[in-house]
């Protein structure tokens, strides 16, 4: 080929000519745009991407005149401010007290170990008492210092606070009204007749008396000695409580739908108004001319001393607290998951700060999720464009079409046990290793979860509860293996009832008791022992031994020996029915010859029916004792783990530490103790619990 005259000679003339070298479409102009454009859409993706987590971490605050309102991660039960609401302090589920300024700035934070549920502050606002579901009352500085706590039995519900600070009343879940001088040091306790679910202070330091509130519906007036001057009943449990600076009225909201004022001198119901839904918050001015309520419908009423309806206003949250200031002029709020300041304004109505909702809160977690599976499948599809990884792919490939094939083959069998395997493993398998894995954490469900070690496990030994409930347990242990006899002679009895009607009557009645529910049986015994129309009392004074007569629950000498005795005469059917089934399993040849060798019926028990019987013996013993370590329910039921700590037992302790401390770590800490505690107890039972003459059916 050569060029002549600009062409090319010898190139078919259906061939376009070949461009120059210098031809300037060969720059592609195009291309460097299109890669500017990218950059910019990933910088978008990007920037937009850091703006939602911006928006969905930081939180939300709406600033409203002189009001404000927070949200938060975790759900508020309890707020407090001082005279004149420079200072808010709120208590949350996430077991701390975090204080705010007048313009909701964060002063500080203070951790318990905890749910708070109750919050006081002093006039001045240099004194924070809380009342936390850890079993203490802390009393604070202005800065969120301790300067002492007092460890109580059983949770503490609620807390109030003089205004000069020097007095501190608490109520607890052990039914006690507990008044601390300004060193901590326990005054005097007042017992009440149920859970003190409400205190209130009023006076000073020439004379101060104490207003309670307690689950029972009662609403008791109590002297600065500790006596009661008055006591009033309600219609339902009382949710809250708040006295003018004169004790002169007393408003109180219950768990059902009223909002009631008492007149303080005389305990008597002045007023009733129904709101329509439980009233756990509720504020009334120092002199009685300002009353709000917050019911759980999220509806804030005020009234003027006539119950007369002053203004009425509603959030998107249930009202959880509030607390009104020396003039009444600020209220401060606990919402479900909010803590709040609402001015007031001209007609007495408090103006309800708007929040705007948080948005895309699923957003992140579903990018997260889309860009890991889209690096998998990349890493995949990369992977497999290597000889190496073809050929790996390849013998994969041809495992799982084998193994298709059958699986297709016996596809009905697999339809079926596909169901159950994937309950086992979400409602068995998962919770077992997700226990075992937040055992080493600090674990409160949707508020945070941080690896610690074995801190959980340290804290577990010095935690006097738990230990004590380890002694209470062995107890529990022994005697439950000792109860076994009982059943194992019945079943004895009516294997050798001559009678197949008479035995079957006998099998009829022992085992009917089944029907009656466990937490029936538990509460007839908590009757039995109650110590004014129990049974247990009632007898001892009718054969002459009224001086035995005591509270039997009450005792710490005799609580834990009370629960032992529950359910007597402990023939458990389970127990019986497995004794039974194994003597009828025994053959009859044995019990012939050994009738022909003249052996007594008590030898021939301990030579043939006893060690043919140790199968089911130790699977009695197993279930028994596994039963025995998780159990909690009748403690809880009857004594809640009281007086003080004698009652106690490990997985009560659990219990306490998962559902009231929200403290899921330690509770997962208990738990994986409690395995290893059942694990060896089974595997010494399966070693030495044996016979070498067990027959096998």
């Amino acid at each position: 080929m050569t060029r002549r005259g600009g062409r090319w000679s010898g190139v078919p003339s259906h061939f376009p000519e070949p461009r120059p070298p210098t031809d300037p479409t060969l720059r592609q102009p195009a291309l460097p745009a299109k890669c500017a454009r990218g950059r910019y859409c990933r910088a978008l993706v990007r920037a937009t991407l850091l703006v939602l987590a911006c928006a969905l971490l930081l939180p939300t605050v709406v600033v409203a005149a002189e009001g404000w309102l927070e949200t938060t991660e975790s759900v508020v039960y309890a707020v407090g401010t001082n005279a004149d609401g420079t200072v808010i302090v709120s208590g949350r589920r996430d077991n701390s007290v975090v204080a705010y300024s007048g313009s909701g700035d964060e002063l500080w934070t203070f951790p318990t170990t905890g749910t708070v549920y109750g919050i006081a502050v002093s006039d001045d606002g240099q004194r924070v008492a809380v009342a936390s579901e850890d079993r203490n009352v802390y009393l604070l500085d202005g800065s969120g210092a301790e300067l002492w706590r007092y460890r109580g039995g059983q949770t503490f519900l609620s807390v109030s606070i003089t205004g000069d600070g020097r007095i501190v009343a608490a109520g607890s879940e052990d039914r006690t009204v507990s008044l601390f001088d300004a060193s901590g040091t326990l005054t005097w306790q007042h017992t009440a007749t149920d859970h003190v679910s409400q205190v209130a202070l009023y006076g000073g330091e020439g004379g101060f008396r104490v207003v309670a509130g307690s689950r029972d519906s009662r609403v008791v007036l109590i002297s600065g000695e500790g006596q009661v001057v008055w006591e009033s009943t309600l219609s339902y449990s009382v949710r809250g409580l708040a006295v003018t600076a004169n004790g002169a009225r007393i408003v109180a909201g219950d768990d059902r739908e009223t909002l009631s004022l008492l007149d303080g001198g005389s305990g008597k119901i002045v007023w009733t108004r129904l709101l329509g839904s439980p009233v756990p918050a509720v504020g009334i001015s120092r002199d009685g001319s300002v009353i709000v309520a917050g019911s759980s419908a999220g509806t804030l009423s005020v009234f003027d001393p006539e119950g007369n309806l002053v203004s009425e206003s509603g959030v998107e949250s249930a009202f959880r607290d509030l607390s009104l200031n020396g003039d009444s002029s600020l209220a401060a709020v606990a919402l479900e998951g909010q803590v709040a300041v609402f001015p007031r304004g001209e007609g007495g109505t408090y103006q309800v700060p708007e929040v705007e909702s948080r948005f895309g809160q699923y957003v992140v977690p579903l990018l997260v999720a889309g860009v890991a599976l889209v690096v998998i499948v990349t890493v995949a599809l990369g992977l497999r464009k290597r000889p190496d990884g073809e050929r790996a792919w390849r013998r994969v490939a041809n495992w799982n079409r084998s193994l298709g094939r059958e699986m297709w083959r016996a596809r009905v069998s697999y339809f079926f046990l596909v169901p159950t395997l994937v309950m086992l493993l979400l409602f068995n398998y998962y919770p077992a290793f997700s226990g075992i894995y937040h055992a080493f954490t600090e674990w409160s469900p949707g508020i945070r979860t941080r690896w610690v070690g074995l801190k959980q496990f340290e804290d577990l030994g010095n935690n006097r509860y738990f230990w004590t409930g380890i002694g209470n347990l062995l107890i529990l242990i022994v005697t439950g293996f000792l109860k076994l006899l009982i059943p194992l002679a019945v079943a004895e009895m009516i294997f050798h009832v001559r009678s197949p009607s008479v035995g079957y009557a006998f099998r009829t009645l022992f085992v009917l008791q089944v029907i009656v529910p466990g937490v029936v049986g538990i509460l007839l015994w908590v009757n039995v022992y109650d110590p004014n129309i129990g049974l247990a009392n009632q007898v001892l004074e009718a054969v002459g031994l009224g001086n035995l007569t005591r509270f039997w629950l009450g005792d710490a000498d005799t609580a834990i020996w009370s629960i032992v005795f529950m359910g007597f005469p402990w023939v458990s059917a389970f127990a019986l029915l497995i004794f039974y089934g194994g003597l009828i399993s025994i053959p009859g040849e044995l019990f012939d010859s050994a009738s022909l060798d003249g052996a007594s019926t008590l030898r021939r028990i301990f030579n043939i029916d006893l060690p043919l019987l140790l199968g089911q013996v130790r699977l009695v013993l197993i279930l028994t004792f596994i039963a025995t370590v998780q159990e909690f329910a009748a403690i809880f039921l009857t004594t809640g783990g009281g007086p003080g700590s004698a009652t106690y037992v490990p997985s009560l302790e659990l219990y306490y530490q998962a559902v009231r401390f929200n403290n899921f770590g330690a509770a997962s800490a208990i738990g994986a103790v409690l395995f290893i505690v059942i694990l060896g107890g089974t595997i010494l039972n399966l070693r030495y619990v044996k016979s070498s003459v067990e027959y096998g059916t």
